[in-house]
């Protein structure tokens, strides 16, 4: 079971919408840290679409695409540190 499974549906709104400034206890994966903001918010939209509204809206598949892209990436970097 990964991090994310273990908050409560508001602990996983509020690390995922907000900036990093505004919770200095989260750090973000190190492949995120790479990317410029409005790209892991996109990122953000999609990992919260794929956990709670995943129904057939535009863009349906990208959304599932980069969600799950972004999970494996999330769990290829846990198994390189440890």
């Amino acid at each position: 079971m990964d991090e994310n499974q273990k908050m409560t549906r508001g602990e996983y709104e509020a690390k995922e919408g907000q900036t990093l400034k505004a919770l200095p206890q989260w750090q973000p994966p190190q492949w995120m840290a790479r990317l410029d903001e409005r790209t892991n918010k996109h990122i953000a939209f999609a990992r919260q679409y794929a956990a709670q509204f995943a129904h057939g809206a535009p863009g349906h598949l990208d959304l599932m695409t980069i969600a799950a892209l972004a999970k494996l990436l999330d769990d290829r970097e846990s198994l390189y540190q440890g």
